[in-house]
Formats: C-alpha cells, sequence, structure tokens
C-alpha cells in the first residue's frame, strides 16, 4: 500500500469522521423540521398548514412534493417500529443530515479531483484546510436538509456530464424533488452545456424542462408570480432575514473576493479560461448580488470544484517551507530546554530520540480517554436537544388540535416538528402573507401590534418566544397558558374593539 493511497483514506475517515461529529452536535432549527413533523402527521396540503398565505391561495399545488413524498414514505415505515413518535423524527432528521452531507462531499471531491493530489502529508492538511475555509459555509447550510439542497447537487453533478439521457434524468430527479424553483437551475446548466459543454446535455435537460413547464398547473405559476412579489413585503418588514440580504452586506464575501483577485493570476490557463463551471459561477453571481444565499450555496461549492486543486498546487512549496521552518525552530527550543536541564553531557542523537514519545509507551489509552471525552460531550449535547424537545412538546400540549395559532416566525419549525396538527401564521416564506392581512401582518411583524391580526385571522393561541417585540397594550386580551424557558403559549379572550384599528 503506497503512501498516496494511505493519505487518501486517511483524509476520507478524517472528513466521515467530523461529518459525524457534526451531525451529532448540530440540529437542523428550520425547514427539515416541518418537513419532518409534517410527514409523520397527516399531511395533505400546506395551504392547510399555513392559513392566510399564499400556500393556501394555492394549496392543490406542493412547492416540494418529491421531497414531502419521500419523507412520508419513509415515516409511514418507520412508525410500526416501537420506538416513541419523537424519537422517530429525530433518527429521521440525523439521517436526512448525513445523507445530505454525504451526497454533498461526495459530489464536491469528485469533481474537484483534489483526491488525487493527496500524495503526502503536506498535501493532506493543506486539503482539510481549503475544505474547512472554502466549504464549511456550505456544509453547515447543507446540514439543515433543506429542499435547496437538491439545486446544489444538480449544478455540481452536472459538471463535466454528457448524454441526452444523463440531462433528461438529472433534471427529472431535481424536477421531482424539487418542482418550486428546478427551472432556476435547470435553465443555465442547459445554456451553459449549449454554449460550453455537452450539447446532448443540454438537449436533454431543455427537453424535461419544456416538458415539465407544460404540464404545470396554473398554481405552479401562481407560486412563481407570488414569490417575484414576496421581496416588496420583505423590505417592508424590519426583521431581515441574513439569507435574503445582498452579497454586497455579506462581509465574508469580500475576504473570499481578496483572494480570489490575489491567487487568480497563479492559476492554470485552463482553470481561468471560461470552462463549465466558471460560467456557472458568473451566471449565479448575478442573484448572489441580491440574495447572499446563492452565494454560499452555489457559488463556494463551485468555486472549490473549479479553482481547489490550483489553490493547493499554489500553496504546497510554500506550506513544506513554512513548517520545515517551524520544524527546525521547534527543534532549536528542545535542545535548549533540554541543555537547560543540563543535559549537555548527553549526545546530539539522544536529544532528538528524547523529542519522540518513548519507545514501548502506548498512546491507547490517551486514544480510548478522547474518544471517551468526546462520545460523552456528544451524548450530553444530544441529550440536552431532546430535553428542550421534549419541554416543548409537554409546553404545547395546553393547545387543542388542529387549533389555528399566531407565531413569532423562528418558532414555527419546531411546533411543526412536534405538533404537525396546528395551523400556524406567519408562513415558513416570510413574504407570503395574502392581501387580506398584509397591513395588520406588517403591523405584527414590525410593531409587535397583535389585535388586528387576531382579529382578522381568528388566532385562538399566540406562541411568543420571548424575543419577539410585543407592544405592552396587546396583552391586556391575552392570559397566559403556558410558559417553559423558550416560550409562552397566550389564549386569545374577547378582542376589544380598539384592537381592530
Amino acid at each position: 500500500m503506497n503512501a498516496s493511497y494511505t493519505y487518501k483514506r486517511i483524509f476520507l475517515y478524517c472528513l466521515v469522521i467530523i461529518l459525524i461529529l457534526e451531525i451529532f452536535y448540530v440540529f437542523p432549527p428550520d425547514d427539515s423540521l416541518r418537513h419532518v413533523g409534517l410527514a409523520f402527521g397527516n399531511f395533505k396540503s400546506w395551504g392547510d398548514v399555513y392559513p392566510f398565505s399564499i400556500f393556501e391561495e394555492y394549496k392543490d399545488y406542493d412547492p416540494w412534493f418529491g421531497y414531502d413524498l419521500t419523507l412520508r414514505i419513509i415515516a409511514g415505515a418507520l412508525k410500526h417500529l416501537p420506538v416513541s413518535p419523537l424519537a422517530l423524527k429525530i433518527f429521521l432528521t440525523k439521517c436526512l443530515s448525513f445523507v445530505f452531507s454525504l451526497i454533498f462531499f461526495f459530489l464536491v471531491l469528485k469533481k474537484s479531483k483534489i483526491l488525487n493530489e493527496i500524495r503526502d502529508r503536506n498535501a493532506f492538511t493543506l486539503a482539510i484546510i481549503l475544505v474547512v475555509a472554502v466549504l464549511s459555509l456550505p456544509f453547515s447550510r447543507v446540514l439543515l436538509a433543506r429542499p435547496f439542497a437538491f439545486g446544489t447537487f444538480f449544478l455540481i453533478y452536472s459538471i463535466g456530464q454528457k448524454g441526452f439521457l444523463r440531462g433528461l434524468l438529472a433534471s427529472l430527479i431535481l424536477s421531482f424533488f424539487y418542482p418550486y424553483l428546478c427551472w432556476l437551475y435547470i435553465s443555465p446548466v442547459a445554456f451553459t452545456h449549449y454554449i460550453n459543454g455537452d450539447k446532448k446535455f443540454a438537449m436533454g435537460a431543455t427537453f424535461l424542462l419544456i416538458i415539465f413547464l407544460l404540464i404545470q398547473p396554473a398554481s405552479f405559476w401562481g407560486f412563481q408570480f407570488a414569490l417575484f412579489k414576496s421581496d416588496m413585503v420583505r423590505s417592508a418588514l424590519n426583521p431581515k432575514i441574513d439569507e435574503f440580504g445582498s452579497i454586497l452586506k455579506y462581509y465574508p464575501f469580500y475576504l473570499y473576493l481578496a483572494a480570489f483577485i490575489v491567487f487568480f493570476p497563479r492559476f492554470n490557463q485552463n482553470v481561468r479560461r471560461l470552462n463549465y463551471p466558471n460560467v456557472l459561477l458568473l451566471l449565479f453571481l448575478i442573484p448572489s448580488v441580491k440574495y447572499s444565499r446563492y452565494f454560499i450555496d452555489i457559488i463556494l461549492p463551485l468555486m472549490f470544484v473549479s479553482f481547489g486543486k490550483e489553490i493547493l498546487h499554489i500553496f504546497l512549496e510554500p506550506y513544506k517551507k513554512f513548517t520545515s521552518l517551524w520544524k527546525e525552530i521547534f527543534q532549536a527550543w528542545l535542545i535548549k530546554i533540554k541543555t537547560l536541564m543540563r543535559w549537555k553531557h548527553k549526545k546530539t542523537d539522544e536529544i532528538k530520540s528524547n523529542t519522540e514519545p518513548q519507545q514501548g509507551r502506548s498512546l491507547r489509552p490517551y486514544i480510548i480517554f478522547t474518544y471517551l471525552i468526546i462520545v460523552f460531550l456528544l451524548v450530553y449535547i444530544n441529550y440536552r436537544h431532546i430535553g428542550s424537545l421534549e419541554e416543548m412538546r409537554d409546553g404545547l400540549r395546553p393547545i387543542h388540535n388542529k387549533s389555528l395559532v399566531l407565531s413569532s416566525f423562528n418558532l414555527q419549525y419546531k411546533t411543526l416538528f412536534l405538533r404537525p396538527d396546528l395551523r400556524l401564521i406567519p408562513s415558513c416564506e416570510i413574504g407570503f402573507a395574502t392581501k387580506t392581512i398584509s397591513k395588520e401582518y406588517i403591523k405584527f411583524i414590525n410593531e409587535g401590534i397583535l389585535g388586528p391580526i387576531l382579529r382578522k385571522t381568528g388566532s385562538k393561541y399566540f406562541l411568543d418566544d420571548k424575543n419577539t417585540y410585543i407592544n405592552p397594550e396587546e396583552v391586556s386580551f391575552l392570559t397566559l397558558l403556558n410558559e417553559t424557558s423558550s416560550f409562552k403559549i397566550w389564549k386569545v379572550l374577547d378582542l376589544p374593539e380598539k384592537a381592530a384599528d
């Protein structure tokens, strides 16, 4: 077994360990929770889940049809196991994060071909540093197991692919799992393949997209128009969602931009030209200026695929010199320390041997102890996660089944994870409020005024995450039903007339 193969294998082992540690450490806070929760409920339509929203106006259409259908099938099979529903939901959520992460890194490593460059310890270390520097942000988003990840997978997969059938099947899979915005990914892929790729792959993708768009119901187009208009609603709201902010206000963008400007002239000429991944980079840089989510989800992975191997080459020799110099300095310090300890009579070769672990002393107990500490911490962290979910599940019990609930925006995900029977306002798309409640909705989000939106929607409960500003005058028609460490449940009493103003 040669050294190159050994370091590649160690690199993959380290990557898998990092994935497992992250998955046990992190519990997704948003989208995957509502999808998993509804999969275990009596799910029929997102319009039933989110009344007074665009989802209710077009309740016959599921924007994430394939993803929801797959989760319902899996949940249906898991329900037969003699395990609590909460444990099954947590298990499925963790599995989704692991599967999404594996797919992401498999595609990125394969398309970047960076594994072929890991031939020694220096290349191994640099590859790990490069993965952390470029892919940590997109990886943290892939861990959330949101449906948008299917678009990222599709884009990376399309690099270097050929053939009509592959273009057709890849586009079909994306449109099945993510029909909502599949056109946003298929169109640039087909265009880029037409001008700088395989025309047969482009034809397959284009053919599928045309068929897909022709068979879409009117509600699909209603969603697209509503998505376009939602930005106007979001702009009127004071709280801003970071991923909808411009990269021009996102400081990590400038760090990556500066690094790119510095290293681009040193890239190989073939890498600098407008090849397939570089054209995709330019195309998706346009929506990234508006929404930073595209920079994290698409631009950074594409940059790693296109330039990762070149960056490794650029840094390899300077890194070798750097580590060699520090090794000499470190060894010199050790020799001086030994000298001060009156070990002058020992020969130079004995001094060097003393810098290494003594022969016969096993490192296994230390390794086992380290693993035990890590396992203990992960068990403790997951125990805290489960405890928090159980506390919230018990705290939500006073709310009657199928009740209409006004909620702080960020509480909706765990609420649906634990209580998929509830109907929530607002929806997961913060700009999707219907015209009938738009004024009341903006007052609630911006000024903490509850009365008008409670009266307009007929909500019976208000779920407060304790971080949402509530106008002090508004609590006069609320009574506290329950309180936990993370939220309060208020019961709505008869609203006074002034609450409708």
